[in-house]
């Protein structure tokens, strides 16, 4: 026969309390826990809060309030608080002088307008026979968008609305300098700017579909779209040359001649033959400037 357990010492919880004594553990320094039974729930520490999650709750007033345009002042205007948005205010002084009457922009970038405004597609006569054949290898021609305040109304203003996929939209102001926009990134751009088709070499060979670009000079805004925050590489004589995903870039400098990089091992590797067994290669030694890059290849060829 076995015998029984001899006692706990003095001061020893007794079998089966719930609670420990308060100073159980004091001798390493611990802090005992507080004194109350457990029921099987988790323990609530004596400062410890649950934390509730929060919600944004507005009223109607406050949500109107939060989500209005912005001032109108300017051409192009992207709010802080809704980047994927270019708000275009007809009947503003436009950048080159006078009074803004007439965008181009993306077909199908729409999203509301107010105001007297006709669209209507740009003619393919408009800019010559080379332009036209240009437009029909690329089908540019179904991507632009004339867009024009009406006569209608006493007040003179219009406001377009447009966006593309919740694209972030970058406004750039050109004051003389040229810039070349990849066909499917280009938002909306003024008219005093000169446009004109840019075919980049052995294209046709890389993407099935053809890549187009927009090369724009003069003065005026241009608005271009990004999957996320683009990032600017610097082209620079005495630094290496820059490459880059063809269908990661969004705009170059109007003095960069961009070549096409064909990396075999890549090739090889991915087992692909677009994409990124093919660079785009910028060689500072043909001219300086920047590139346009955003974080997020585009999906397929460019459609119009």
């Amino acid at each position: 026969m076995y015998s029984s357990a001899p006692p706990p010492p003095t001061g020893y919880p007794a079998m089966n309390q719930g609670v420990p004594p308060s100073n159980y553990g004091a001798q390493y320094g611990a802090q005992g826990p507080p004194q109350q039974n457990y029921h099987g729930g988790p323990v609530q520490y004596q400062g410890q809060q649950q934390q509730q999650p929060q919600q944004q709750v507005h009223s109607v007033s406050q949500f109107v309030q939060n989500t209005q345009s912005t001032s109108g002042k300017v051409p192009f205007e992207v709010d802080k608080s809704r980047v994927g948005i270019l708000q275009v205010n007809f009947g503003c002084p436009a950048t080159a002088g006078g009074v803004l009457q007439q965008v181009y922009m993306k077909k199908g970038s729409m999203v509301a307008y107010q105001g007297d405004i006709k669209f209507e597609r740009e003619g393919l006569l408009e800019h010559g026979v080379g332009h036209m054949l240009k437009k029909a290898v690329t089908s540019e021609g179904a991507t632009l968008v004339r867009a024009t305040m009406g006569s209608k109304g006493s007040s003179g203003r219009a406001h377009l609305y447009l966006a593309d996929n919740s694209k972030v939209v970058t406004v750039l102001q050109l004051q003389g300098e040229s810039l070349t926009v990849n066909g499917d990134d280009l938002l909306a751009f003024e008219p005093s700017l000169k446009h004109q088709i840019v075919m980049l070499k052995k294209v046709s060979a890389i993407i099935s579909g053809g890549l187009f670009n927009v090369k724009l000079s003069g003065y005026g805004c241009v608005a271009i779209l990004s999957h996320g925050k683009p990032i600017t590489l610097l082209v620079k004589k005495g630094q290496p040359s820059v490459f880059t995903d063809p269908q990661a870039t969004v705009a170059w400098s109007g003095s960069l001649n961009p070549d096409f990089n064909t990396d075999i091992q890549f090739k090889t590797l991915l087992g692909r033959g677009s994409g990124d067994s093919f660079q785009m290669k910028f060689d500072p030694s043909k001219g300086e400037g920047f590139v346009v890059v955003q974080p997020c290849e585009e999906i397929g060829p460019q459609r119009s």
